[in-house]
């Protein structure tokens, strides 16, 4: 018998063992009342029935007067007949007789009960409690009042028979009645414990099927199943329930099974190195790049993260300290790695290594191009200003021919001047070398400044240029040069691209915690499919009008690069037959107060 059915089974029998105790003790309660109650009856009826026979026939009142020989013998055979005590208390409340004989005075219980059915002329029965736990039954009946209407002997008016049976007698007769209950009882506990045993068995056969299939299911074995014959009611769906568990779960971990796969697979062709480090500080996985770019000579799965590079291994736990992605570069092997170490949830982190050697040498390449190209382009300005002296001193004689030389010469060495500070602004904010001013500024003042700087160039294209600003914008966070370039190269961009008789307009407003700038043009627009490179640098478009406008292709990709530096965020839209508009933001400044400068290079 397994322990499950054990304790249903002793669980059973405490229930029905309770059962049976609280019904034998309410029946035995219930019969001993009732008992009690009809023995109490009885010898009342025997004591008022002697009283009146003794009250109404001369003799019998003779005899229960203590009167002649006969007396003891005449009791005792009556004591005999009812199984009780007689006894015959006087007017002084004294016995006259006894049967059994006693020379003890009556109790206070009896002298009491005397008492009572005297003074109440009537016949009283009493359970009588005496000391010791005894207890008597006894009943009092005044032979004046036994005899009713009849006359009575003067010689026992004033008598009264009492009339004692002890309560052995009574409680006998109780558990006479009670033994064949307390063996009904028994038989039916037997019953019911071995219809228990049969019930405990039913409930622990599927419960042992589900435990074995359970431990089966522990060991890994998912085509377990409970099994055995089908079981009804709760037991039945738990099975069911516990089969559609394990299938459900052989189904996820099979998945996950090739969700694991797929992943390794794609962790191995990554074409980034990548260590995962557990919250103790040991590797825990690395894919083959990883080995090739840190050396898998200290790499092993399974050991202490000192096999790393040192800075690798605080990497990791500055990103687990602080609960947040951290990045740092580092030069190894002859490597230039971009490392990311991202937390985990559990402790320890994941660090992405990605090789940005060709992209940092390009970017240097960019930077020395662009440093070569404006040290090169100041020898052709030379030239020129050295061939302007010359004909300042008269080598070119010709006036007509001077002036053509000089205004084509004017001209290029505007464009090779603007080229060159292009250049080199460009190749500062790429470096980080650029310095800013950073104050609080008005800034409506510094748009009509950058409107009034270039209305000469668009009065010459005929073109009109407008402004929508308010007579007030909140403060912002600004270097003043940098804001008045940026505007002054959006407004010059939007001259160059639009057609005589065209309109420029400059915007501001307030927008939540920003302010916007726009220039708007009507001109020819720019193409879809170039929008989203009119910011790179030297990009100038591919058809000749665009080229034939003068511009660097640097002036865009400078006033990204200057919005940014503060803050804020530059683009654009277009319509190809409606013209062009440039936003830019700037952040505003924390307080109205006086305005504080903050140097940033």
């Amino acid at each position: 018998m397994s322990s499950l059915q054990t304790r249903l089974v002793l669980s059973y029998a405490l229930v029905i063992l309770l059962a049976l105790t609280i019904t034998a003790a309410s029946l035995y309660g219930l019969a001993a009342r009732r008992n009690l109650q009809e023995s109490m009856n009885v010898l009342l009826g025997q004591a008022q029935s002697l009283a009146a026979f003794a009250a109404r026939n001369p003799r019998a009142a003779g005899v229960v007067a203590a009167e002649g020989a006969r007396t003891p013998g005449l009791l005792r055979l009556a004591s005999r007949v009812i199984d009780a005590r007689i006894v015959v208390v006087g007017g002084d409340g004294q016995a006259v007789a006894q049967v059994p004989d006693s020379e003890q005075p009556l109790s206070p219980a009896l002298n009491r009960l005397v008492r009572e059915a005297v003074q109440g002329r009537r016949p009283v029965v009493r359970h009588v409690r005496l000391a010791a736990n005894r207890s008597l039954l006894a009943a009092a009946v005044p032979l004046a009042v036994a005899a009713g209407d009849a006359r009575i002997l003067p010689a026992v008016e004033d008598l009264t028979l009492v009339l004692v049976r002890t309560e052995a007698g009574v409680r006998a007769d109780v558990m006479s009645m009670l033994r064949p209950l307390v063996g009904a009882g028994l038989i039916a506990g037997v019953a019911a414990l071995a219809l228990g045993a049969g019930l405990a068995r039913g409930v622990a056969r599927p419960v042992r099927h589900m435990a074995r299939a359970a431990r089966r299911l522990a060991a890994g074995d998912f085509n377990a199943r409970v099994g055995g014959p089908p079981a009804a009611g709760e037991l039945g769906e738990l099975a069911t329930a516990f089969d559609h568990m394990a299938a459900r779960l052989g189904q996820l971990v099979r998945e996950l099974a090739a969700d694991k796969e797929l992943l390794e697979a794609m962790v191995t062709g990554l074409g980034h190195g990548l260590v995962a480090v557990d919250g103790a500080g040991k590797i825990v996985h690395r894919n083959p790049r990883a080995d090739v770019y840190l050396g898998a000579g200290g790499m092993h799965a399974g050991r202490p993260s000192s096999g790393l590079d040192e800075r690798l291994v605080e990497l990791a736990g500055q990103a687990s300290r602080d609960r947040r992605p951290a990045a740092a570069e580092l030069e190894t092997a002859g490597r230039l790695l971009q490392a990311v170490a991202t937390p985990l949830d559990q402790g320890g982190a994941i660090i992405v290594l990605q090789d940005v050697t060709s992209t940092r040498q390009l970017d240097r390449m960019r930077r020395d191009f662009v440093a070569s190209v404006s040290h090169e382009l100041r020898t052709p300005v030379t030239a020129i200003q050295g061939f302007l002296d010359a004909i300042r001193e008269g080598v070119a004689r010709d006036p007509d021919q001077q002036a053509r030389c000089l205004t084509v010469i004017g001209e290029e060495t505007a464009r090779l001047r603007r080229l060159i500070d292009d250049l080199f602004d460009y190749a500062k904010l790429e470096s980080g070398q650029t310095s800013f001013r950073f104050e609080a500024l008005d800034l409506v003042p510094l748009l009509r400044h950058a409107l009034a700087s270039i209305a000469p160039l668009a009065a010459q294209g005929r073109i009109v240029i407008g402004a929508e600003l308010p007579a007030t914008l909140p403060r912002v966070i600004a270097d003043r040069d940098r804001i008045i370039q940026v505007v002054t190269n959006l407004l010059t961009n939007a001259v160059h691209f639009t057609g005589e008789d065209g309109r420029v307009t400059l915007r501001a407003w307030q927008e939540d915690d920003s302010c916007h700038v726009e220039v708007a043009d009507n001109g020819r627009g720019i193409p879809l499919d170039q929008l989203e490179r009119i910011f790179d640098q030297f990009y100038r478009g591919p058809d000749r009008a665009t080229r034939r406008s003068g511009g660097t292709g640097l002036g865009l990709a400078i006033a990204r690069q200057l919005v940014e530096a503060h803050g804020g965020r530059i683009w654009a839209r277009s319509d190809p037959s409606q013209g062009s508009v440039f936003t830019f933001t700037l952040p505003l400044a924390p307080s109205p107060s006086a305005p504080s400068t903050l140097t940033k290079s």
